[in-house]
């Protein structure tokens, strides 16, 4: 699931850097590389688990869930974008989950990956046209770049 604001990870930051939305169910945006790499951080260190941002395969494989993304669904069924919401974000997991059962993988919160020689957003937001709301999205940025349409999701080493 996409990293919403829930009161746990407003404790373990310290603060809620969000622009877009104050709904504490929303997707955390506004952050730059380096503040989900501390986030991680601090989380690895909370948890002894090992947290880290997405690599860009391992992002498109879980948005793929073995498929096209969509599976059976329609993008209305999994996705907020510019022409279904209103434009702004909405609460994490208010759509069906993909195949995998990981939900808000595409719309609502671009979402931080790391490519081999590049490191940018994947997925789209809610103010991404319809037809760029696809796993092959992608959107390079700079190490210190953020905006309000863009947030992340955790990749969390099982022991």
């Amino acid at each position: 699931m996409a990293v919403s604001r829930h009161r746990k990870g407003e404790l373990l930051l310290g603060a809620n850097p969000s622009k877009s939305s104050r709904e504490p169910q929303c997707p955390v945006d506004t952050v730059t590389p380096k503040q989900v790499g501390e986030f991680c951080k601090k989380l690895s260190d909370k948890t002894g688990k090992t947290a880290r941002m997405p690599t860009e395969t391992e992002w498109e494989y879980a948005a793929r869930a073995g498929s096209d993304g969509l599976g059976d669904s329609k993008l209305t069924d999994v996705a907020w974008f510019q022409s279904n919401s209103e434009m702004k974000p909405h609460p994490v997991g208010t759509k069906a989950p993909n195949a995998w059962g990981l939900y808000d993988m595409l719309g609502n919160a671009n979402e931080w990956a790391k490519g081999e020689k590049w490191i940018g957003y994947r997925g789209g937001c809610w103010r991404t046209p319809e037809r760029k709301s696809k796993p092959t999205r992608r959107e390079g940025h700079g190490n210190l770049h953020s905006d309000p349409f863009g947030g992340f999701r955790v990749v969390l080493k099982v022991q």
